[in-house]
């Protein structure tokens, strides 16, 4: 069980720092347009 909540925490972490690398590119595409 601690493994299995260990996973989920990587995993939440991992996408929101994608989701945060996601929403700087489209402010920064909308900016170039």
């Amino acid at each position: 069980m601690k493994g299995f909540a260990h996973i989920l925490m990587l995993f939440s972490s991992s996408m929101f720092i994608s989701y945060l690398m996601l929403r700087r590119i489209f402010d920064a595409k909308e900016n170039m347009l």
